[in-house]
Parts: C-alpha cells; structure tokens; sequence
C-alpha cells in the first residue's frame, strides 16, 4: 500500500515536459510576488530563503539536469569573494542549492526507490555529517553563537551534490555537458581573476609590491583546474581537441600563477608528480617528455623575445620560494607557527570532541605585530581537529583518503580513458588542494566545499563507469 502510495506521488511529482515548464512558471510567478511582502513582513533574510527555495525547486520541475548545470553556473557567484559575508544574496544561493538537493534527494530515495548508498564512503560521509550535526551542542557549550556554528556545517551540505553528479551525469553525454559547464565557470573566474590582476599592477607605486599583488582568491580552483586540464591533454588522441584542451591548460595555470600563492604552486606540482605515479609507462613518458619541452621552448621564447619581462616573472617566482626559506626571518612563516602553537593548545583542551565550529583561537600576527582573536585557522588539519576532535577530523580526512585510494585502483586497472581521467584528476585534485590545505584552510571555505563536491563525484563516475572493450589499436590506451 506504502510503495503504491509513494508510486503514485512520484507519478504526479514527475509530469511531461509542458506540464513541467507550467508548473516551473508557477513556482516562479509565486517567488516574484512574494518578494515585496515578505520582505516587508518578515525581512531581507527570511524573504531571500523563501525565494531562494522556490527559484531553485522550479528549476528542478523543468529539468534535473538543468536544475544540476544551473547551480554549477552559479557557483562561482557563490563562492567569490566579491560577494560580502553580510549579504543576503549569499543566504539566497545557500537555500537555493539546499532546498533544491534535499528535493532531489527525496525524490530519489523515496518516490523512485533507488539507492542514495552505493559504496561504503557514502556511508561514512553521511555518518560524518551526522556527527558534525552533534558538534553543535560542543560548540553552544563553548559560547559559539548558533547562528555562526550553523553557517559553517550547512557548507558542508554542498558536498552531498555528488550524489547527483554521480547519478544525472552517468552517460557520456552527461558528462561532455557537465565538464563543458564546469570549463564555462573556470573561464569566467579565469578572466575576472587576469583583470583583477592588470587592475593591480596598474596601481602599484614599488617594485616589491610586485610580490604581493596576487589574486589569492581561487588558488584552490585553478590548482583542480590546471592538473585536470594537463590530464585531459594527455588522454586526448585527436589534434584539434588537443590544441583546444592546451590552450585551456595554459589559461588555468597562468591564473594559477598570478595568485602568487606558493602552497597553491606546490600543490600543482605535487599533483603533477602524483600523475606521473599513477599513469601507465608511455602516458608517464609522454608527460615528462611534454612538460620539458613546452616548459624549455617557452623558457626560450621568453628569455629570446621578452627577456625583461621574463626576467621579472623568474625573479618574482624565485623571491616567493626563497622567503619560504627564511624560516627564522619570514614573518608569514613565523605567524604560522605561532597559529599552530594555539591549535594545538585547543587541541590537548578537547582532544576528542573538539571546541565546536567556530570556537576561537588566538593568533599572532608577526606582519602587524598585534594578537587577533578569529575562527580562521590558516592549518585546516590542526583547525578541523580544535574545532571537531581528533576522531572526526580523522574520519573527514579519512575519506578523501580512502578516494584516492580508490582512484588509484581503478586507474591502474581500467583501460577505458574517461575512468582514468575522472580516477586520477579526482586523486591528483584531492592530493594538490590538500597541499594547500596545510596553509590556506580550504576545506573551510564556500569554493573549497565545490571542489570537493567535483573530486567526489568524478571518483563515484569512475567507480560506477562500465569499462570500454579495449582498443589494442590505440597504443595511448594500453602503455603497457
């Protein structure tokens, strides 16, 4: 009677296309009349949530996989920083993207019956965000205001959107769209990333500022996003669309340079080693073999043609490592140690539970000489464990282990190259964003939570991808 039941609602939830583009414009119709007077009655916040929602449920109505692509579109304005922590329009996309998911996530557990838990790291994620849940009442008991403990867990609601990724985008097709959709924001940021920095360098007065005028913001993206790229040339057999994924490469790691954020060129380049590790023998040489090329030919070009300005850009590059150094005199290196001094105090004070998210720390700032008081840890290993204990840290970090892991299997036992790319740019992303993590708290921002939400989801498409037959012509696909 209970399974007719939820057949029938899941009939009349999932009606033709016209119905569902009538019933969308409902939805719409409603949000926009509901603008002015629940912002008259009930204010900016709750109005934006009641929007928010209903934006987002109507474009669901007219296609799952629009409702997907749109939120990929619009996560970039999401996570940006051009947007102000006080804004509103930021509480608008949060009940967006969650009332949107937990529709989805409704509609297929219960009205289509199929299975949310496809493989024990699914298991354990929600397990995670189930104790997270808890971490709560730790963080009331140490006077973190609800509101701002709320802010911080809810982020991590983005991640579940693997769920979907994994189960809309299952088709080749699915896929082309959704890296094409997820190419479209990269650009996007990529061009608001080189304008922000030609606006800088503009206004600079000394040279040396040349050294700070990075665009940090997105480090963490074009870290993914450059390693994923490099990836996708290498599987690529055909010219043009190999020409055209280069080009892309080339665009990714140039705004990853003019971050000027160190940890995220390591990261680059740890993941760059880790590829080489999991390719097979000829992929393995065809890498190496490339990046001495390109990097000596271009190298060349640029010492040749523009030597001053190649000479600039080596020596800015070189002083950024060189300062690393100094670990006695940099003072950004000095302010970190005094951060971690300060973690680690919150860590013996509640080893297994954790402070709560959002519980306070101080910290020495040896730039500025002063002591702040902030929630920020700049070490998200040692952050995550003040804030959530040593065991949930453990079991958070655990699971992006147990990915890579899996990646690493299915990279070595696939010949099919959309499993080998989606397995090892999702292990290689993991592994560089979690070099950054050391220093720059990824995992504790808006941009941080997408990409792992994408590092996920490609790890579930090469678990679930039916393997290709093998193709003993195309010597790229069997190197061995």
């Amino acid at each position: 009677m209970k399974s007719a039941f939820l057949t029938s609602l899941y009939q009349q939830m999932t009606p033709t296309k016209s119905i569902s583009f009538w019933v969308a414009s409902v939805f719409f119709l409603a949000a926009s009349l509901l603008i002015f007077p629940a912002y008259i009655l009930m204010g900016e916040v709750t109005s934006a949530v009641i929007i928010g929602g209903i934006l987002a449920i109507s474009v669901y109505l007219i296609s799952p996989k629009v409702w997907l692509y749109s939120v990929l579109l619009s996560s970039y304005f999401f996570y940006t920083k051009s947007i102000t922590e006080e804004s509103s329009v930021l509480i608008l996309f949060a009940m967006a993207y969650h009332s949107s998911l937990f529709v989805w996530i409704f509609s297929h557990v219960l009205l289509k019956r199929q299975k949310l838990i496809t493989h024990w790291i699914d298991l354990m994620f929600l397990i995670f965000l189930g104790l997270l849940a808890i971490n709560g009442l730790l963080a009331i008991a140490n006077d973190v205001e609800f509101i701002f403990w709320l802010k911080t867990w809810q982020l991590h609601l983005i991640i579940l959107y693997y769920f979907p990724l994994r189960e809309l985008c299952a088709d080749r097709k699915s896929q082309v769209i959704l890296l094409g959709v997820c190419t479209v924001v990269l650009i996007i940021q990529g061009v608001s990333a080189i304008n922000m920095y030609k606006a800088a360098l503009s206004n600079f007065k000394f040279a040396s500022q040349l050294l700070y005028v990075g665009i940090r913001s997105g480090a963490s993206v074009f870290t993914f996003a450059s390693l994923a790229s490099l990836l996708a040339v290498l599987l690529t057999t055909k010219k043009i669309p190999k020409i055209l994924l280069l080009a892309f490469h080339f665009f990714c790691f140039t705004v990853l340079l003019i971050t000027l954020a160190r940890a995220a060129w390591v990261g680059y380049a740890v993941g760059v080693l880790m590829m080489i590790v999991m390719l097979r023998k000829a992929l393995r040489i065809q890498l190496i073999v490339g990046i001495l090329v390109v990097s000596s030919s271009i190298g060349s070009i640029g010492f040749i043609f523009f030597n001053s300005k190649a000479s600039l850009i080596l020596n800015i590059i070189n002083t950024r490592f060189t300062s690393s150094a100094q670990f006695a005199t940099d003072p950004s290196y000095l302010s970190r140690i005094y951060e971690n001094e300060s973690l680690i105090k919150g860590i013996e004070e509640y080893p297994l539970g954790g402070g709560g998210l959002q519980t306070t720390h101080n910290r020495y700032d040896a730039i500025s000489r002063t002591t702040t008081i902030g929630s920020y840890a700049h070490n998200n290993y040692l952050g995550s464990a003040e804030k959530m204990g040593i065991p949930l840290a453990a079991l958070f970090f655990g699971i992006m282990l147990s990915i890579v892991i899996r990646n690493w299997r299915i990279s070595w036992s696939s010949q099919d190259p959309r499993r080998i790319f989606f397995a090892i740019s999702s292990s290689v992303g993991l592994i560089g964003i979690g070099v950054i993590n050391f220093v720059g708290s990824v995992f504790d921002q808006r941009e941080g939570m997408f990409l792992l939400a994408i590092t996920f989801a490609f790890s579930a498409l090469a678990h679930n991808l039916d393997e290709l037959p093998a193709v003993t012509t195309n010597k790229n696909l069997h190197p061995e």
